[in-house]
C-alpha cells in the first residue's frame, strides 16, 4: 500500500493482524508476508525485518490454535533468512499489558539489529531468539 515508500528504514517490523487468520489459509499469509519481504528488501536493501507471531487468543478454538501455530510455523522458516527475525508475543492480549508484553519482547531484538559490531549482534541474536541459522 505504500507504506515503506519514501522513508528510510533501517528495520521494518510486520505484524499480520489475526483476523487474517479468519479469512485465508495461513500458507497464503506467510507467502504474502514473503512478498512484502521481497518488497523491504527492494526499497530498502539490507535492513532487518522482524516478524511478529500471529497471536494465540486464549478463547480461540481448536481450529484456530491449529491456523495460528501453522501460521507461526511459516514466519519462522522466513526467518532462517539472518536479516529476518521472529519474535513469539504468545498471549499477548492488545491491551496496555499485552503491548507491554509486545515491547519487552521487540526491544531487545531492536537493540541487538542496532548494535555496530556484526558478529557479536548476530551472537546475542542468537541467544535472544534460542535458534541457529546453520
Amino acid at each position: 500500500h505504500g507504506a515503506i515508500e519514501g522513508v528510510e528504514a533501517r528495520v521494518v517490523v510486520i505484524a499480520v493482524g489475526d483476523d487474517q487468520l479468519d479469512d485465508d489459509e495461513p500458507e497464503d499469509i506467510v507467502r504474502g508476508v514473503a512478498a512484502i519481504i521481497e518488497r523491504v528488501r527492494y526499497e530498502h536493501p539490507g535492513s532487518d525485518v522482524v516478524l511478529v507471531s500471529g497471536l494465540r487468543r486464549p478463547d480461540s478454538e481448536e481450529l484456530r490454535l491449529e491456523r495460528t501455530a501453522a501460521f507461526n510455523r511459516g514466519l519462522v522458516r522466513l526467518a532462517r533468512d539472518p536479516n529476518v527475525h521472529f519474535v513469539d508475543v504468545d498471549g499477548s492480549h492488545l491491551s496496555a499489558a499485552g503491548y507491554q508484553r509486545w515491547s519487552d519482547a521487540l526491544l531487545p531484538l531492536l537493540e541487538v539489529i542496532e548494535e555496530l559490531v556484526p558478529e557479536r549482534a548476530h551472537r546475542r541474536l542468537l541467544e535472544i531468539e534460542g535458534t541457529s541459522r546453520e
